[in-house]
């Protein structure tokens, strides 16, 4: 048993390669969270349709079987759909799709649109409206229940409307039931046809030309030190997903509270420095509010939008468009 490892070909420099992938990783991520990058004003039209994958950690049963795991679920949920569909609707997106493998984002729709009624619309100027509802007309055969369907809003519909789509579970079979459906009724099936009837079903006028995976669940301390894992979809629709860009955020490296706040403290001197390189090199470092925002448990940041947004940039770019 103790000569197992030995065993393995080239097992000591398999060993310090992931060593130095791990930590070049970690300073990547160092560097990433000491710095600001502006997105500035850019010329590249917004996607179209924006989904949003809410990840569950594996763990994450444990956590939720008090009232106070449930309640912080809940907020972290609630507040990062609201966040969203704001910076969505700065951004001129004209869909947002939300999807979470537990249910929860249709069980907390009525909390979420509540939450949305507070938001400015967009553009500001054109006043305050109702978002108004509707649901998916899946065929009677595929989706009986009434809570199956797909829940549609249209938020700010005196401004520039922006659709909202919060996706039940069923979703996740969707290409099955209508596979079924095109067999019973013995309907010729073409890629055509089968691309408008999912669409139509789940109630998008696009596909989704860029896919956020932000874990709800933050991870332990020591996984959190190494490098992010690969995107997972955890159980979105996939279908419409053929040419979708799909971003995940680096973890926020895991400072302990009494560390953060120090460091807040020392930043916040050295910005009102008397010296001017100080000043300057301290006011290149994210704001107290930024560093506070980033740890909130389980809500997407302002750096996780800023950074999905640069890479959509980067594919217009490749795209030529």
């Amino acid at each position: 048993m103790s000569h197992r490892w030995r065993d393995i070909p080239c097992f000591p420099i398999l060993l310090l390669l992931h060593l130095i992938f791990t930590l070049s990783s970690l300073i990547v991520r160092l560097a990433e969270s000491l710095s600001s990058p502006s997105l500035g004003s850019s010329a590249n039209s917004p996607p179209r349709h924006l989904a949003i994958v809410l990840a569950h950690s594996r763990h994450n049963g444990r956590r939720s079987a008090d009232s106070h795991g449930q309640f912080l679920e809940k907020r972290a949920i609630v507040e990062s759909v609201k966040r969203l569909i704001e910076w969505a609707g700065e951004e001129g997106v004209g869909e947002v799709s939300v999807w979470d493998r537990q249910g929860l984002v249709h069980k907390y729709s009525e909390d979420i649109i509540e939450e949305t009624l507070q938001l400015p619309p967009s553009p500001p100027s054109s006043g305050h409206s109702t978002p108004t509802k509707r649901t998916s007309s899946l065929p009677r055969a595929l989706a009986p229940e009434r809570s199956r369907r797909p829940h549609t809003y249209t938020l700010f519909p005196t401004a520039k409307p922006l659709a909202l789509h919060l996706l039940p579970l069923s979703s996740s079979d969707l290409v099955a039931d209508i596979a079924q459906e095109y067999a019973r009724s013995g309907s010729r099936v073409t890629q055509k046809a089968l691309d408008a009837d999912i669409r139509h079903a789940l109630g998008f006028n696009h596909d989704p030309d860029l896919l956020i995976v932000h874990p709800i669940s933050p991870p332990s301390f020591f996984r959190s030190l190494l490098p992010r894992p690969p995107p997972e979809l955890h159980g979105y629709p996939f279908w419409p997903l053929r040419i979708t860009e799909i971003y995940q955020h680096p973890t926020p490296l895991p400072f302990p509270r009494p560390l953060r706040e120090l460091f807040s403290m020392l930043l916040d001197r050295a910005q009102n420095s008397s010296l001017p390189l100080i000043r300057k090199t301290a006011r290149l470092i994210p704001a107290r509010e930024q560093l506070v925002e980033a740890n909130v448990s389980g809500v997407v940041s302002s750096n996780e939008w800023d950074g999905a947004m640069r890479a959509w940039s980067q594919v217009e770019q490749r795209l030529g468009k």
